[in-house]
């Protein structure tokens, strides 16, 4: 029996999301971020003394902690919605958690999204403006507070079934951090807003036993999307 082309190709397309599906599983990478409601719960501000919650690097008020180049700059748009006028500042710099992960964003190439708010506020304008919004992170995603009189952001750097690590800039206090929390403790983000559904290169992902895997790992989305192309040729 001839299987048509049309037929073949279903089949391959098939395969193709069951090998990303096996990649997916066996690295721990889970499903692409489905939007939910944010939820407006208001979570403990991940500062160090709150149980769950490891300072891995600083308080530091220069910009060490920090990655991609980051260095308090009011530049791009980034710099327009929440640099001069907006942050705080120091001898290094201006000092805003918005602005700091509005620059990664930026870095990782998206453009302004058309508002701008105080942290706390974040959740409900992403997802207004139809960015995915849930309480499952991912590496890449915006890590955000409604606790706190402006709420909080910081950007997702490590993703493990047990903690997840994220970089910040703290407004007022004028310093930057890295932190580790545990998973399901007081001061676990209220929301993750995914502005991009995979995690940007150099980022590292983690499985569920702690240690980072590769950067060079592509993302099982990535992977789908060699796939098809040529099994479909």
């Amino acid at each position: 029996m001839t299987v048509s082309r049309f037929c073949r190709s279903q089949l391959l397309v098939l395969t193709a999301l069951f090998v990303a599906t096996a990649i997916a599983a066996t690295f721990g990478l889970g499903a692409l971020p489905a939007s939910a409601a944010p939820a407006m719960t208001a979570k403990t501000l991940p500062v160090k003394g709150v149980p769950g919650v490891t300072q891995l690097c600083g308080p530091a008020a220069d910009y060490s902690c920090t990655a991609g180049g980051y260095a308090g700059k009011s530049t791009g748009w980034p710099g327009e919605r929440y640099g001069a006028g907006a942050a705080s500042s120091n001898a290094y710099g201006y000092h805003n958690c918005t602005l700091y992960v509005a620059y990664r964003l930026a870095q990782n190439g998206f453009p302004d999204p058309g508002w701008h708010t105080n942290a706390n506020l974040w959740a409900v304008q992403a997802a207004s403006a139809g960015t995915s919004v849930n309480q499952t992170p991912s590496v890449g995603s915006v890590a955000q507070w409604n606790g706190g009189l402006n709420g909080h952001v910081a950007y997702v750097e490590v993703v493990t079934a047990s903690y997840i690590e994220v970089t910040e800039d703290v407004y007022q206090d004028n310093w930057t951090g890295r932190v580790r929390i545990q998973t399901g403790t007081a001061a676990w983000p209220d929301n993750f807003i995914h502005f991009g559904s995979s995690a940007p290169a150099g980022q590292q992902v983690a499985p569920d036993n702690g240690k980072d895997l590769p950067s060079s790992l592509v993302p099982f989305t990535d992977i789908l999307g060699q796939l098809l192309p040529g099994l479909l040729h």
